[in-house]
Formats: structure tokens, C-alpha cells, sequence
């Protein structure tokens, strides 16, 4: 029983090891990958959104897919029609590459921040 509660001491680590534990805990995203990430994701969606109201229609006096159609208010070009899912398409897509990379700028800079903040309280801590 003795021997269970004998706890050890882990033996320490070297300071190269420590560096690449807590870099690969706060690893970056890649701006890029997640543009096009979010770029694909967004702009397919929406021609998805546009092709399922115009398949499935509505009755002959309802104006079909009103609530998405006023989406051309804010986008030009764009309708409910097989043209203007494809621009809603490239629209999509040109939003959420601009959405995914300053998703990943942010992600990256509080990340920075982050290690920046862990680094100096194990500065501090070591020479309290």
C-alpha cells in the first residue's frame, strides 16, 4: 500500500521540449486554408439555398423564395433564379474567404498573445 502512494517527481524536461509542447497546444492556422475553407463552405451553401427553393417551387400566385430574394438588396446581381444561384455562389464564396482569413488572422493573434502571456508568467515564476 506504501508503494501506491508513493508519488515520484516527473524528472524535468528540457526547455527545447517545453517550447514545442506549447507551440504545437497553440498551433496557427493557416490564413489561406481557411479562406478558402470558409470561401467554399459559404458559397456553396448559398447556391444550395437558392437551388432548393427554386426545385421545389411554390404555388402559381406566391412569388417564390421572397425572403431569400431580398438578399439582392445587399448583393448585386444576385436573384432567386439558376443565374443568380451561381452568383450567389461566387458572392459566397468571395464573403467567406474574407470571413475565414479574419477568422485565422484573429485565431492567430490571440494565440500570440496567449503564448506571449504563458512565457512571461514562467519568466516570473522562475525568478520569484
Amino acid at each position: 500500500m506504501a508503494e501506491i502512494l508513493d508519488f515520484q517527481e516527473p524528472e524535468p524536461k528540457d526547455d527545447q521540449a517545453d517550447a514545442a509542447l506549447v507551440m504545437s497546444l497553440f498551433a496557427r492556422m493557416d490564413h489561406l486554408g481557411m479562406a478558402l475553407a470558409f470561401g467554399v463552405a459559404v458559397g456553396i451553401t448559398f447556391c444550395l439555398a437558392t437551388a432548393i427553393l427554386l426545385i421545389k417551387g411554390g404555388s402559381a400566385d406566391a412569388v417564390v423564395g421572397y425572403n431569400l430574394g431580398t438578399v439582392s438588396a445587399f448583393l448585386p446581381g444576385y436573384s432567386v433564379s439558376w443565374i443568380g444561384s451561381l452568383v450567389g455562389l461566387a458572392y459566397g464564396v468571395l464573403g467567406g474567404m474574407v470571413f475565414g482569413f479574419g477568422f485565422a488572422l484573429l485565431w492567430n493573434f490571440a494565440h500570440v498573445v496567449a503564448v506571449g502571456i504563458v512565457i512571461l508568467k514562467a519568466d516570473w515564476f522562475d525568478l520569484a
